[in-house]
């Protein structure tokens, strides 16, 4: 346990000069310390509660559910991550995790539970759970600070041989895990939390001037330090996360000295997330509609702060905000669900976006029906609301995020449901099965794309730090997407090589290292969506730069209401039809054989699940289509839902690809200076 500040010791920390801290400054310098605190106190519950508070979202539980976690919480019982209320240890473990899944120690530690119990404390006027709040952060304040034994704390680089690194350094995490309670993330979410309490309760009785204290003394130098030490630039809500913390936290203190050096770091950082990633946001499915959607609500969260003094810095940032609320409205399938990943499976997310409409003041909802182009961020949504038919084509991969191997990935919808889907990601958990679980539903098998010769794409390794390198993230050319009569297309890149970067991350490979698993394989993909009849046109393009044999594989993962029954095989095709839901016809064409394999809930190797929820599975099919070749190799493939199938056969042209629907309309489709076009003419 840390020895408490003295008030004397204190005022070292604090910026006597500061405007509106006259009073405070008269009593320091009579070494009235007691008084000069009294002084202080009353001069935060007026900055406090003259701070313009911002509206809470969506996803907050209604008052009873709250309340019921919060009366668990009396009781030191707990629930995080949805597994099953626990006992707490007496006294209070905070390195423990039960279930054997290390992230609920994190999730222990960011304190965010704690807020069921401010908020029922202002729902019924119960001061039991104010106190119970102030019980917990009191105790964690004094038994595990930055430095508590039983984590592991990595060496800490010099600033300014590290300023692009994944981190300075001089986190804790639990010894043999990537995340612990004393990483950046964690500190950056405590501080959200501590400061929105505050807030609240910063002028009641029960928030003792001793607790009062030691909040702040922590703030502003464990949990600022390191933030300021450890950006963790290359998962994008954690940098945005870290930098909303930094300038909350520089607003709220900004008579405390580590104040200026936290604002001027957090907005250069949040500018650098908006740069990068927010709204280019080239990195994965979970990244972009799980994490990164609650992005306008943390800058809303500082915005509010400011309240009619705003600044240029922070008007242009809300401006860009408001085009990144555009574009998740703008992905919003037709059951206003996002595409279905872990986490976000099914979940209707309108309001969601009426909450972006009230912060904002903005029109949201209602104005994306038809297809739109992201060329930036490597987003291609098709979209006809007739048919309700929804395919969102995935091509950039230029950010971490979370790891999903998933460039040139696409997803499909019609008629509401959801046909092929991304496989998600199961937990964040470290235990063997977990690891094996995690490492195919980051994999490109788990994803509607291709593998080279089993293998995934590589993903760009954590030691990338060239910033010129990290600038060009989202710029990726207009080339390659556009609208003709009758058709759309778009047109995605991937020539980061296949291995298993990732893989040897993990492992603590060299980066040297990468090159000997490297495939040098380029795939382009191009869909084209031929929208009278309803049907997609997949093109993919693979060639080896250097001539070499290799076995091209394409996965399409169901979602898990489909069942192995509902699959058959032809010469070239696959039918999907099951009672109830829409079929689906995917018919390859292609210069050599094609190899069909399909797999349900299998263990050995791990294959064909789907993670509908943090820790939670579901059996899918998982069909591969295997083609062997060398040089250039180029597939055709229609991908077709339909409610009564109309197609009667494919065939390729020297062009592109002719089809013929039951009702004797040919559809020709070629590729010109101009794009993809399309004709048509009736047999007799």
């Amino acid at each position: 346990m840390r020895e408490e500040m003295s008030h004397r010791e204190f005022f070292k920390l604090v910026n006597i000069y500061s405007a509106g801290l006259e009073k405070v400054r008269e009593s320091v310098e009579q070494e009235d310390y007691d008084e000069a605190f009294f002084r202080y106190r009353a001069y935060l519950e007026k900055r406090f509660t003259s701070f313009k508070k911002a509206p809470s979202h969506h996803g907050t539980s209604d008052a009873e559910e709250v309340k019921r976690l919060a009366d668990f919480m009396l009781d030191d019982k707990l629930s995080l991550l949805g597994y099953e209320p626990v006992q707490l240890p007496t006294p209070i473990d905070w390195l423990y995790y039960p279930f054997d899944d290390n992230q609920w120690q994190s999730h222990l530690c960011y304190l965010e539970w704690t807020r069921n119990l401010v908020d029922t404390w202002q729902n019924t006027g119960d001061g039991r759970y104010l106190n119970k709040w102030c019980q917990f952060v009191e105790d964690f304040l004094d038994h595990h600070p930055w430095g508590a034994k039983g984590l592991e704390y990595h060496t800490s680089r010099p600033m300014y041989l590290a300023e692009y690194k994944y981190k300075c350094g001089g986190e804790g995490q639990m010894p043999g895990y990537l995340v612990g309670s004393w990483i950046g993330l964690a500190a950056s979410i405590r501080t959200s939390v501590l400061l929105a309490a505050l807030q609240d309760i910063i002028g009641e009785k029960e928030l003792s001037d001793r607790l009062l204290k030691k909040i702040i003394v922590s703030l502003a130098t464990d949990h600022v330090d390191v933030m300021i030490n450890n950006a963790r630039r290359y998962t994008p809500n954690q940098l945005f996360d870290g930098a909303t913390a930094l300038l909350r936290f520089s607003i709220c203190f900004c008579e405390l000295r580590a104040a200026p050096a936290a604002y001027l770091v957090g907005m250069d950082r949040m500018e650098e997330a908006f740069r990068r990633n927010i709204l280019p946001d080239g990195t994965d499915i979970e990244q972009s509609f799980n994490y990164n959607s609650y992005m306008p609500f943390w800058f809303n969260e500082v915005y509010s702060l400011y309240g009619e003094q705003t600044t240029v810095r922070i008007e242009k940032l809300k401006e860009r905000v408001i085009k990144r609320c555009a574009f998740l409205t703008a992905m919003m399938e037709f059951d206003n669900t996002w595409p279905a990943v872990a986490k976000t499976h099914s979940e209707d997310v309108t309001g969601l976006i009426a909450d972006y409409e009230a912060l904002y003041d903005i029109k949201l909802q209602g104005r994306f029906c038809e297809t739109m182009f992201f060329p930036y961020g490597g987003y291609y949504v098709f979209k006809n609301e007739t048919d309700k038919r929804y395919l969102l084509f995935k091509t950039s991969r230029k950010a971490i995020g979370h790891a999903h191997e998933d460039c040139n990935s696409i997803m499909l919808s019609a008629f509401g449901e959801k046909i092929l889907v991304d496989a998600g990601n199961y937990n964040y958990s470290n235990d063997a099965q977990s690891l094996v679980i995690n490492r195919y539903h980051i994999s490109t098998a788990a994803h509607n794309s291709l593998s080279v010769d089993g293998y995934s794409q590589n993903r760009i390794p954590f030691a990338v730090n060239d910033p010129q390198v990290l600038e060009e993230i989202g710029k990726t050319p207009m080339e390659g997407c556009g609208k003709n009569e009758g058709v759309e297309y778009a047109k995605g890149e991937y020539c980061d090589d296949y291995g298993d970067a990732l893989l040897g991350v993990l492992k603590g490979m060299p980066v040297e290292r990468f090159e000997e698993n490297h495939i040098h394989v380029h795939h382009e993909r191009e869909v084209i969506h031929l929208k009278e009849p309803g049907v997609f046109v997949v093109v993919d393009t693979v060639k080896d730069r250097e001539d070499k044999p290799h076995t091209y594989t394409l996965s399409w993962n169901l979602n898990y209401t489909y069942q192995p029954e509902s699959v058959s095989f032809g010469e070239n095709s696959i039918s999907v039809s099951r009672s109830g839901l829409p079929g689906l016809l995917i018919q390859t064409i292609a210069e050599k054989p094609i190899e069909y394999h399909m797999t349900y809930g299998q263990d050995e190797p791990y294959s064909g699940w789907m993670a509908t929820g943090y820790g939670k599975l579901a059996k899918c099919v998982h069909i591969e289509q295997s083609l062997k070749g060398s040089g250039e190799e180029q597939l055709y493939t229609l991908v077709y839902p339909y409610q009564e199938n109309k197609l009667c056969s494919a065939e390729k042209s020297a062009e592109g690809i002719n089809i013929l629907t039951t009702d004797g309309t040919r559809y020709m489709v070629s590729k010109t200076e101009s794009g993809w076009q399309v004709e048509k003419e009736t047999e007799q």
